[in-house]
């Protein structure tokens, strides 16, 4: 998994009134403070902070690539050939999209978690950043999809597997193309009395067929956009403390980049 470095979340584009460089020559911090400011100070505490969140959001991404891939193994499988597999063959093969939903689903409980905790860590010095959050997530229609995916993941974990059922249709014409779909069956879903109601109302408002790897990537799509926008924040709530962490990071590498010619 990659790891993140200052400059993915703070640029020299993002220096409000003079230009890094102009920030580094004016600097006149003496080495030992450079070093504490880079290595043990509040900014560099919020930094790897936001790069655990910003590492958790790597995560959902991966699994949910994963569960796309296992997606992918299905529908572009001929139909005749699936249709030939043994039950026990095909039962296996449900099982690990199952797996692979549980892990995208607990990867997304993870994430919301994490930025809870970061929330909570910093209220004293940001105290509107969940307020902001919050409503930024009720403007998107975004809530509603985080808890669903959210309570799948209790579903799976209390109750038992999602009802996954597929749609096996090879081609009846010349040209056509073969059906394939997976899917999860809304009205077995509902007989679970753990849904909360917004999630339950956007569950029956959807068709009997709950192609739930679609509904995962528009969140997907939705949430990237919505982390994008969550680290401006987060950066311009905290831009005193990062800029004295990055420019105390750049000045150290700059001489150890000269004492090494």
């Amino acid at each position: 998994m990659t790891e993140y470095d200052l400059s993915d979340f703070l640029s020299e584009d993002q220096i409000e009134s003079i230009t890094m460089g102009e920030q580094l020559e004016q600097d006149d911090r003496s080495r030992r403070e450079l070093v504490e400011d880079c290595y043990d100070s509040e900014g560099r505490r919020i930094f790897n902070d936001m790069r655990s969140l910003y590492t958790t959001l790597q995560m959902v991404n991966k699994n949910y690539q994963m569960l796309v891939q296992k997606r992918d193994e299905f529908v572009n499988e001929d139909a005749i050939e699936w249709m030939m597999r043994s039950g026990e063959d095909t039962q296996e093969f449900f099982r690990e999209y199952l797996r692979r939903l549980h892990n995208y689903a607990a990867s997304v409980h993870t994430l919301t978690h994490h930025t809870y905790t970061f929330f909570n860590r910093y209220e004293s010095k940001a105290p509107d950043l969940h307020s902001k959050y919050s409503a930024e997530l009720d403007k998107r229609g975004l809530g509603v999809k985080v808890n669903l995916l959210k309570q799948i993941r209790h579903y799976t974990q209390k109750n038992w597997e999602p009802p996954l059922a597929a749609e096996i249709s090879p081609a009846m014409e010349d040209g056509a193309g073969d059906t394939l779909e997976l899917y999860l069956k809304k009205e077995e879903m509902l007989e679970w009395n753990g849904w909360d109601p917004e999630p339950r109302d956007f569950l029956k408002e959807l068709g009997d067929e709950i192609y739930i790897t679609q509904l995962a990537e528009e969140y997907q799509n939705e949430v990237n956009d919505f982390y994008n926008w969550l680290r401006s924040l987060i950066m311009s709530s905290f831009y005193d403390e990062l800029i004295e962490t990055i420019t105390a990071q750049l000045i150290l590498e700059r001489e150890r980049s000269t004492e090494s010619t």
